[in-house]
């Protein structure tokens, strides 16, 4: 016998801590790099290079913030977007985002000193002298 359940009756049940757990989001520097990738203002992941792409990033944004006070949305939105053009095209650099993800597995990898050992039926046998 099936029962099925009412929308109150799954709030009260969901209150109360009944059913599976939320899912957790998974935290690791794929998923962080995915979500760089996918981020329309890149700002705080950017990969400037500070003798030329810093100030005229930095000028740009201010540009915005000073349009967008005046009240002037077209204009400030077209300086964030002509900010976001050097700041985008820097996250490509030298392969920079390819780069993290590979070194940081590179690196998990290195930390981890297990290897298993062959125990197999078919390994070379030690012989007596």
């Amino acid at each position: 016998m099936h029962e099925e359940f009412t929308s109150e009756e799954l709030a009260e049940l969901e209150a109360l801590g009944v059913g599976a757990p939320p899912l957790q989001e998974k935290k690791d520097i794929f998923s962080f790099l995915n979500k760089v990738v996918g981020t329309v203002d890149t700002i705080k992941v950017s990969n400037l290079d500070p003798s030329t792409e810093l100030t005229p990033v930095r000028v740009l944004r201010d540009a915005s913030v000073l349009s967008d006070m005046l009240g002037h949305d077209l204009i400030s939105k077209y300086f964030k977007n002509k900010a976001e053009v050097i700041l985008g095209s820097a996250l490509s650099k030298e392969g920079f985002l390819i780069d993290k993800a590979i070194t940081n597995k590179r690196e998990s990898l290195i930390g981890t000193k297990h290897r298993r050992e062959n125990k197999g039926w078919f390994t070379k046998k030690e012989t007596e002298a």
